[in-house]
């Protein structure tokens, strides 16, 4: 949050203090002078006003429909859909990095009862109601703008699928891949990869859904998005609609001001609620009394720049933290980029010292192909729509999530002819979201068979395959955010060894992959650290030439979308202590974490 952020979460923080009694005279006398000379502030205070007078309305309404909603979703990301896809793993959504830390300074309400217009005691109870007065004739006659209270949102006109990228479909309407198909409330919408934006328009009213695969929703009789599980972004701000809407989560409700846009993330007993901007007042099925957030009457106020995690086990939350809100956890705009790498001249020392045969920074882009830095062969030429971002000196090559048709970086040359028993593959990999992709290949090529035969092959003959899972494809084959390094003696479509990481890779965020054969084994490396191994005895076939960011020369089948950079491929098996030190060296760049 910037410095003005600050300052109004502020006096919203105080402004709940005294609404619920836990403010002294003095602390409500200094807050009624900082809003009566900030008109800005009167109309935000008389805005929150509103809508605790809304939330307070909503919870003695919807007390039996919370009850009822309870009993339809209560057990569904837990057990049903949800659980399927993400196999009962803890940290199944993009990253898992933890909401940084920052509580607020709330203590545990006082037991009198909170109302709308309190009456502090003593000095303040006259400065509060003449407050009143003043905020509200403000912002009324002067016709302030900002945010208003949440309502109920008139049924829709239409609720359509506005734009779709790399969508791998579950449980959905019939032709949901196509633009502009019409939804009707009730129906599902389960993806499993990719993105997709929703569109929802009524007379005066729009707000605009964002859904992040793998993800669930069901709409609403209002056409208003139900999230299941997953991640789903809600902007209102190109509604015209001076009303908020409220959305039914698992276990909770959350109310949005007009205008607001915010982020959900939610799978089994944990959700995190990102305010970009507006508001948002989280009403949670389970008793937020006893944390360190401030609730008023058991609704959480998420101001704009924040962030909520709550963690509930047994019917009670075990953990709730506030922290800053995470744009990269849900923006798609363009690739969503976890952030420019920085190579150091350390690495770039590290890796030529370990004598690689082919090393590709991407630096160097000459007759349509990025040029080998070691040696005069096996450069990585360009097919379709490759693109390359960064600085000079820093640059990477950017397969772009929006990208349709076939691109893929490739040798003319065979490279496992240099290839011995061992041999060990390095480079840095930045997933622009989790799907299911490969990376690096060795194949024996196809494009110019397929050509003569005048039909694309339905299958590819691979030595090795390195690959990130995603939520579709074969599950013999295919993990969800799991590596997968696969290693062939004789090239085929079929057999082979592999060997699948022990932990997860993240998505948005740089990460330093190495795979190393040797003479009896395979292993795995990820950030530096040993992260799976398996035996495996044989070698490479020679013959197979390298393809970069789909599964072949001729097929588009697992597209990988993201960023790669530092590619190496050594005729030998890298030691664990040399792997470690590529790692190192590279230090600190410009990077973040974009998981939840």
């Amino acid at each position: 949050m910037d410095k003005q952020q600050r300052e109004q979460h502020d006096v919203l923080r105080r402004w709940l203090l005294v609404c619920d009694g836990q403010a002294t005279p003095d602390e409500e006398a200094r807050l009624f002078a900082q809003i009566a000379a900030d008109e800005e502030l009167q109309a935000i205070v008389a805005c929150v006003a509103q809508d605790q007078s809304t939330l307070e309305r909503c919870l003695s309404e919807r007390q039996l429909e919370n009850q009822q909603l309870g009993d339809q979703l209560g057990g569904v990301a837990g057990e049903g859909a949800a659980a399927r896809l993400y196999g009962g793993a803890a940290d199944a959504l993009a990253g898992r990095h933890a909401v940084p830390a920052r509580r607020n300074q709330g203590t545990t309400p006082r037991a009198n009862a909170w109302s709308l217009f309190p009456l502090p005691a003593g000095t303040g109870a006259l400065a509060a109601t003449l407050l009143i007065g003043v905020v509200f004739g403000a912002w009324l006659v002067g016709g302030r703008g900002g945010p208003t209270p949440v309502a109920s949102v008139d049924s829709p006109q239409s609720v359509f699928v506005a734009k779709v990228s790399n969508c791998v479909w579950g449980a959905a309407p019939e032709g949901i891949g196509a633009n502009s198909l019409k939804l009707r409330d009730g129906e599902v919408v389960e993806l499993l990869e990719g993105f997709a934006a929703l569109s929802i328009e009524s007379t005066g009213w729009r707000a605009d859904v964002q859904l992040e695969g793998p993800a669930a929703i069901v709409l609403s009789s209002e056409g208003l998005p139900i999230l299941r599980y997953g991640k789903m972004l809600v902007d209102l701000s190109s509604s015209v609609s001076s009303r908020g809407v409220t959305l039914d989560l698992p276990l909770s409700r959350l109310h949005l001001s007009a205008g607001a846009k915010v982020g959900i993330a939610s799978l089994d007993n944990e959700s995190e609620i990102h305010v970009f901007s507006g508001f948002a007042t989280l009403e949670s099925r389970r008793d937020l009394s006893n944390t360190d957030l401030l609730t008023v009457k058991g609704g959480l106020l998420i101001s704009a720049g924040e962030s909520c995690s709550i963690t509930s086990s047994q019917g009670v939350v075990t953990k709730a933290e506030q922290g800053d809100a995470n744009p990269g956890l849900f923006d798609a705009e363009g690739l969503i980029r976890g952030g420019d790498i920085r190579v150091t001249d350390d690495y770039i020392g590290a890796v030529r010292q370990s004598s690689p045969i082919a090393y590709y920074r991407f630096e160097t882009f000459k007759d349509n192909s990025f040029v080998n830095e070691v040696q005069d062969k096996f450069h990585l030429h360009a097919k379709g729509p490759v693109r390359v971002a960064g600085l000079p000196g820093n640059r990477y090559v950017n397969f772009y999530v929006g990208d349709i048709g076939s691109r893929y970086l490739a040798t003319e040359e065979p490279i496992t002819d240099e290839l011995p028993a061992d041999y060990s593959v390095e480079f840095w990999m930045n997933p622009s979201h989790h799907h299911t992709a490969t990376i690096v290949s060795f194949l024996v090529p196809e494009l110019e068979p397929s050509i003569e035969a005048a039909q694309p092959p339905t299958t590819s003959k691979h030595g090795l395959l390195i690959e990130i899972g995603g939520y579709s494809g074969d599950a013999l084959t295919m993990r969800p955010q799991k590596l997968r390094y696969l290693h062939r003696h004789s090239p085929d479509s079929v057999g082979g060894t592999q060997l699948f990481s022990d932990g997860n890779h993240a998505v948005r965020e740089w990460q330093h992959v190495t795979c190393v054969k040797s003479a009896d084994q395979m292993r795995l490396f990820l950030n530096g650290k040993l992260a799976g191994q398996t035996q495996e005895v044989s070698d490479l076939a020679e013959g197979l030439a390298a393809v970069v960011g789909q599964i072949s020369d001729a097929r588009t089948s697992r597209m990988y979308f993201g960023e790669l950079d530092e590619l190496a491929i050594y005729d030998r098996a890298l030691s664990e202590d040399e792997i470690g030190s590529h790692y190192r060296a590279m230090g600190a760049f410009e990077g973040h974490s974009n998981g939840l």
